[in-house]
């Protein structure tokens, strides 16, 4: 009997090990992700000049954000936008409200 209690209190001590674990994971995988479509996007607004309607509409399609500093939509070829890419996250165990995970890069509008 005492064998099996030392069970269950074993698990219930493994259980949050695990569950933060699983968190761990999973913000790592949205960072990768992030990084991975912070290229992309880079690629997108050197290709297109800025930051049109159409690129919005797609990441918000995914649950990303984009934010820019100063003006974004129509600039010249040769200046740098500043970007941002931001995804939340709900954890399971390492905090109750929402983890906001970012990315921020700059590309340089016609340089490719």
């Amino acid at each position: 009997m005492s064998s099996i209690l030392g069970v269950l209190y074993a698990f219930m001590l493994m259980l949050p090990t695990i569950l933060f674990g699983a968190d761990i994971f999973k913000l790592g995988q949205i960072m990768n992700y992030l990084e991975a479509e912070a290229t992309i996007v880079m690629y997108q607004i050197s290709k297109d000049g800025g930051i049109r309607p159409a690129l919005i509409e797609e990441l918000e399609n995914e649950g990303i954000t984009i934010e820019c500093s100063g003006s974004c939509t129509y600039v010249s070829a040769g200046e740098r936008i500043t970007f941002k890419l931001i995804k939340y996250y709900t954890p399971i165990i390492i905090k109750k409200e929402d983890i906001e995970i970012t990315v921020t890069r700059k590309a340089i509008v016609g340089y490719l």
